[in-house]
């Protein structure tokens, strides 16, 4: 199925995409509740949950859930309401909530929403206090010399509250932003981390925030040498330990253990002596205990800790299944290589053991990350192109969304073929086939200011973004083919799909990325000649010959593009596929200085295919156009590039041999008039044919002729050639000199003389053209047809969304 995408601005937003929208602002209101530092007490709290409920609500209504998915939330929630009913603790009940409403959203998208909302509310929270709406200032003890201070709350009901508001927001920037972490970020944040102690005193944020920390730098260390399984048990036992030392320090800490007994509850904000006191009033009970149990001890004080909440007031029954899930999502996280999550989970396990509402699923990633696991088969943060060579791929009934990006050129030619081709082909292999296109013909209605922007939108374009974003969102795309983006589309397609975690292959038509005229040639008086100074002497070579268009403020922008992307490392995150074995030679020259641009891992091969056009063939009657006699054809664009006036002037001097060009471009007019004013009538300039039309032009050949002065990427005129038996004679240059096998499938001359070709012609008639036929039809079965072709198409998209061989690309 293949969906053609005409961008009016008119896309309609579906039921699903309402039902995510609820679960944002469901999530989006209950952070705000717990940013303005709200709970069970306040009765505006309740007017939110209940904003919340009815969103969520909607978005249960308007979500198809499995049979499984449906058992396994309804358990949940089962268990929820009897801790609820009993407790009045709503933990487990929230979670079973979010669980259900988590199926088809983007947790990353929930992060974002809920740091946004977070930094809003906490800037008013601050500003308020400063201009005296709110108080701010309370009375705290230093940690050294016990002494009385004064601390500022910021508006919280402690200034303990604040800081905690304040390292919750750090940490979900952080999450947010992990891929892009350096020893910026983390100065930036210790400076925040060192004045919000300076204005609340409180340890327990500090140490938090460097808890974070710590295990970022975990990550980053023991990654870079291979350390996977140490930085997993390190993440895992994180969780365990903090549960048991949790239990373990509060039943065994001694209030009479003297100044050090002391001091140390002082640094845990005399959490240890409160529940050493539940430790002796009350045991361990297996199921929930009723609120009034809990009030009756109130004076104690109020257990600050996630984990002897959960103990005491949920029982060991609940405990242990979050304890479970948890321990869960950090195996399902490691072997998905979500290892920022991994983090993030270690980093709240610590947080666990300082403030009990960690596990308030709504407040921040703790226990959202458990909830994105359980939902894993519907449901997926797993970065693209990571795995291991036994990552197993999940069978589906839903084909792979595919989503192609292709910008066409002024003038048609082989990329938009190809283009058409593969998205034909995924479709007849029951892949939904999502297709956004672009025109260059569109600058021709360019006028004033859009002229004016058009250098900026080349390098970024912010429609291109927006418009691909939102379809890859839509139609949940699982992987995105680029074949060409320049001008209109812009590598900004890049990184919408880098936003949405989708991973990105391109097609090399052309050698665009190493020099800005896409084709290693420079032209001059006579036929052109091969030009590689783009890559030896860098692309300032390509400005100053006006390599592209012949226009030096189009090489301009055409180069800023290039070096703009590859500075900022954008083509290092891409996966390639090349056409030949000579291509990615040819590509991988980009690495040849000492930035390397861009991961040989990612680089595929995988030629071009085409239709069996024999079938078309045989199915044509005479009154489809076609020319009496013997002919040779030229297929193509009619550029200097492609030797056009070198095979005009080979046949002028072939009068007895007919030759029909078909094709079109700037060398058209030029062609035509010199073929009329010389009496080349052996020469028919054919225009640009398509259809049934073009495969009996080109199926009554002799033999297709290339005449390419650069280094084709890929003839598909000779593949097409090639399925209707018909040999090639080619230029011995490139890639085109590979496809034709001399002597088997076609013969070769020297690129760049008319004369080689002249006598190409002539050897090539006293040879055996029935059996050159018939080697250029098993060439095309072996290699060039839809069912080999797919095959090696599917192999890599399984290859870049699954990951195999992720070891070696981190």
């Amino acid at each position: 199925m293949t969906e053609n995408i005409l961008h009016d601005g008119k896309n309609r937003i579906t039921a699903g995409q309402y039902g995510v929208i609820s679960m944002t602002i469901y999530y989006g209101v209950m952070t705000a509740s717990k940013a303005l530092g709200m709970d069970s007490s306040n009765s505006l709290y309740y007017v939110m949950f209940g904003i919340a409920c009815i969103m969520l609500l909607f978005k249960y209504c308007v979500t198809q859930y499995t049979v499984r998915q449906i058992a396994l939330d309804v358990l949940l929630g089962c268990i929820g309401i009897v801790c609820f009913v009993i407790s009045h603790d709503m933990t487990l009940l929230l979670l079973a909530m979010t669980v259900a409403g988590l199926k088809d959203c983007d947790f990353r998208e929930l992060a974002c929403t809920a740091f946004y909302v977070r930094l809003a509310i906490t800037s008013f929270m601050v500003v308020a206090s400063f201009l005296g709406i709110f108080d701010q200032g309370e009375t705290a003890q230093t940690t050294t010399s016990f002494q009385d201070i004064t601390v500022y709350n910021f508006g919280y009901s402690t200034a303990n509250n604040a800081y905690i508001n304040i390292f919750v927001l750090m940490a979900l920037f952080l999450y947010i932003r992990y891929d892009r972490i350096n020893w910026k970020y983390f100065i930036g944040t210790s400076v925040i981390a060192m004045l919000m102690y300076t204005f609340t005193n409180s340890r327990t944020g500090t140490l938090l925030f460097f808890a974070v920390w710590f295990f970022i730098f975990c990550e980053k260390f023991l990654l870079a040498r291979k350390g996977r399984y140490v930085f997993f048990w390190l993440m895992a036992a994180s969780t365990l330990i903090c549960a048991v030392f949790s239990y373990a320090a509060t039943s065994m800490f001694n209030p009479d253990g003297g100044y050090w007994s002391e001091y140390i509850n002082r640094i845990f904000s005399g959490r240890l002596n409160i529940t050493h006191k539940y430790h002796e009033a009350l045991s361990v009970s297996l199921i929930p205990r009723t609120s009034a149990v809990m009030d009756a001890h109130r004076g104690f004080g109020f257990i600050d800790n996630s984990y002897m909440s959960v103990y005491f007031h949920d029982g060991l029954i609940v405990a242990l299944i979050v304890l479970v899930l948890i321990c869960i999502s950090n195996y399902s996280l490691f072997k998905k290589h979500c290892y920022k999550e991994l983090v993030f989970i270690a980093s709240f396990s610590v947080y666990a053991m300082m403030e009990e509402f960690p596990l308030n699923p709504v407040v921040n990633p703790f226990i959202m990350l458990t909830a994105v696991v359980i939902y894993k088969a519907s449901f997926s943060i797993e970065r693209p192109g990571t795995g291991t060579e036994k990552t197993k791929v999940p069978q589906t009934k839903v084909p792979q969304t595919v989503l192609i990006i292709h910008n066409e050129y002024r003038i048609a030619g082989g990329e938009d073929t190809v283009a058409a081709n593969e998205e034909k082909l995924l479709a007849e292999h029951g892949h939904r086939v999502i297709v956004y296109k672009r025109s260059n013909k569109e600058l021709d209605n360019y006028t004033g200011i859009k002229k004016l922007l058009l250098p900026f939108t080349s390098v970024f374009s912010l429609r291109s973004y927006r418009e691909v974003k939102k379809l890859i969102e839509d139609n949940y795309v699982d992987v995105v083919h680029v074949h060409n983006t320049l001008t209109l589309v812009s590598p900004s397609v890049y990184y919408a799909a880098f936003r949405c975690n989708v991973p990105v292959v391109q097609t090399m038509h052309n050698f665009r990325l190493l020099c800005p005229g896409g084709s290693f040639f420079m032209e001059d008086e006579g036929n052109g000649h091969i030009c590689e100074q783009c890559v030896s002497k860098g692309l300032s070579c390509a400005v100053r010959n006006s390599c592209y268009r012949h226009s030096r403020a189009q090489t301009i922008v055409s180069a800023a593009v290039l070096k703009i992307h590859r500075m900022l490392g954008t083509y290092k995150k891409i996966n390639f596929i090349c056409l030949t074995e000579f291509n990615r030679y040819k590509l991988l020259m980009l690495n040849n200085g000492r930035k390397k641009i861009i991961n040989p891992a990612r680089v595929y091969v995988k030629p071009n295919f085409t239709y069996d056009l024999a079938e078309t063939m045989g199915k044509l009657s005479d009154t489809h156009g076609s020319i009496s006699g013997r002919y040779y054809v030229y297929v193509g664009r009619l550029e200097k590039l492609k030797g056009t006036e070198l095979l005009v002037d080979a046949f002028a001097k072939l009068p007895d041999r007919k030759l029909v060009i078909m094709g079109n471009g700037p060398l058209e007019e030029t062609l035509k008039k010199r073929i009329a004013d010389n009496g080349y009538k052996n020469i028919v300039m054919a225009g640009r044919v398509t259809g049934e039309d073009y495969v009996k032009f080109l199926g009554g050949a002799q033999a297709v002729i290339s005449s390419s002065q650069c280094y084709e990427t890929f003839g598909m005129s000779i593949a097409e050639s090639y399925s209707l038996s018909v040999p090639a004679i080619a230029g011995d240059i490139g890639n085109i000199g590979d496809i034709v096998k001399e002597g088997v499938t076609g013969i070769h001359f020297q690129y760049d003389s008319p004369d080689a070709l002249i006598g190409a012609v002539k050897r090539f008639e006293t040879m055996n053209r029935d059996g050159l036929a018939a080697n250029a039809r098993r060439y095309y079965e072996d290699n060039l047809t839809p069912q080999s072709n797919y095959g090696r198409l599917k192999e890599i998209y399984d290859d870049i969304c699954t990951g195999y061989g992720a070891e070696k690309r981190q």
